[in-house]
């Protein structure tokens, strides 16, 4: 009787300590990835733009899990599940601060090679994509455009109120991340479970799925061969593959 109750107290903690994403950050998550929408529908965005978004959003990511291995109340010691202790030792030496330094590198390195990438199948010019990557861009200075398309002309009235969208875009998916990791880590106390170990080795799951599906989109949006409906298409999937792995991120 007594083993039986006490497995019956584990799993009613267990059951007690499960967490479902805030409803704010799934609202919020949502509404942000329909702003690519309106940018394919009314401004003129080209396949090339979509994807440099999407790769800032994975540096959006990087930065906000940065925020939180700083910010974690737990021990720096303490292992990921389902990882050991191979870390531990690098950890113990570094300490939280040195943890979100040595993420920072190391996370960067995969970010940039992951946009290397990323530029060379979906750029401008010839290649792979010809008239999605090619017409309209985003309006960047070129200073920061990467080779983009660029043009001088405005998109139209919206797009004119708001310098071509994109800035919005990236606005908008800052603010997202950021209500998440207001409602969900701290408000729901992700700070005081999750260690700074189990933290920095958190995103590149939900990246690396991410952007495969992403890419393969995106050749499937090349051989569909009618651009607009592709790249809706492409935003309904990215919707779907990121709403997952924000639930099942946070549904512990």
């Amino acid at each position: 009787m007594a083993a039986t109750y006490d497995g019956a107290m584990t799993s009613t903690a267990a059951a007690s300590s499960v967490r479902r994403s805030h409803p704010w950050a799934v609202a919020a998550l949502v509404a942000v990835n329909l702003v690519p929408l309106v940018g394919v529908l009314l401004l003129g965005w080209r396949l090339t733009d979509l994807m440099l978004l999407y790769w800032l959003e994975s540096g959006i990511i990087g930065g906000f899990t940065v925020l939180k291995i700083v910010t974690s109340r737990v021990p720096a010691l303490e292992t990921a599940p389902g990882h050991g202790d191979a870390l531990v030792p690098l950890v113990h030496r570094l300490g939280a601060a040195g943890t979100a330094l040595f993420f920072s590198v190391h996370y960067g390195l995969f970010w940039a090679v992951h946009g290397v990438f990323v530029r060379l199948l979906f750029g401008p010019g010839p290649g792979p994509f010809g008239a999605f990557s090619t017409g309209p861009g985003m309006g960047l200075p070129p200073g920061l455009s990467g080779g983009l398309p660029m043009t001088g002309e405005p998109f139209g009235p919206v797009a004119s109120a708001i310098g071509g969208g994109f800035a919005l875009a990236v606005l908008s998916l800052v603010v997202s991340h950021g209500t998440s990791f207001v409602v969900n880590y701290l408000g729901q106390g992700e700070d005081r479970s999750l260690s700074p170990l189990a933290l920095m080795q958190q995103p590149y799951g939900r990246v690396i799925v991410l952007h495969v599906t992403i890419i393969g989109g995106g050749f499937f949006a090349m051989f569909l061969g009618q651009p607009l409906l592709s790249l809706v298409l492409l935003i309904a999937l990215k919707i779907g593959v990121d709403l997952h792995a924000h639930l099942r991120e946070h549904d512990r």
